[in-house]
């Protein structure tokens, strides 16, 4: 068993019946413990999960009134900010962690009309890169996919950056930009000065 706050984690290894029996029983002592320390378990929040394999086994937990209630089973569930699935791929992981990323970055281009390499850099270390890369050593990819779906965020978030930064540059004068990349006194001449610092 494995407690952290106020989740708690209970596993065995099936190979048999017998197996199936002492999970069942170890839920059972574990509902004993829960009462004698006054930290009841919720029945209706606890869910099973197999991994590698489905018996067709259901388990149950008793709830205050002392009824049974089956465990509900089910194919994903997110512990402490990971999804965890029943094959132990990182690719569902990998998806949700790119989506928090992008919607971040969605953000980001409705605020700021237009970034520096400075900036974009600042942004990315503290808003997008955690979000990509929490407990990233539990859900480590392995699969080319998996990898793909993380690097295009950081790669479509510098384009969407570059088109921005060069809309910004074709509307009409004064633009909020940095007064530290052009002089007040005149309009900047554009190019590509500002999208190649990215």
């Amino acid at each position: 068993m494995r407690m952290f706050a106020d989740d708690v984690k209970i596993w065995n290894v099936i190979r048999s019946d017998v197996d199936n029996h002492t999970l069942q029983e170890d839920l059972h002592s574990l509902t004993r413990w829960s009462e004698k320390w006054l930290l009841k378990l919720n029945a209706s929040k606890c869910k099973i999960i197999h991994i590698g394999h489905r018996p067709c086994t259901v388990y149950h937990l008793h709830d205050d009134a002392g009824n049974s209630i089956a465990i509900e089973q089910t194919e994903e569930e997110k512990d402490l900010g990971v999804h965890v699935t029943e094959d132990l791929k990182s690719s569902t992981q990998c998806v949700r962690s790119a989506a928090k990323a992008r919607s971040v970055m969605g953000m980001i281009s409705r605020n700021f009309r237009i970034l520096d390499k400075d900036d974009f850099l600042l942004i990315h270390e503290i808003y997008i890169r955690p979000r990509m890369e929490y407990c990233v050593q539990a859900w480590s990819p392995h699969l080319k996919k998996d990898t793909e779906c993380l690097e295009r965020v950081p790669r479509g978030a510098t384009i969407d950056l570059r088109v921005a930064a060069i809309k910004s540059t074709e509307s009409t004068w004064p633009l909020q930009v940095k007064s530290s990349h052009f002089s007040s006194k005149s309009p900047p001449k554009f190019s590509t000065q500002v999208a190649a610092e990215f």
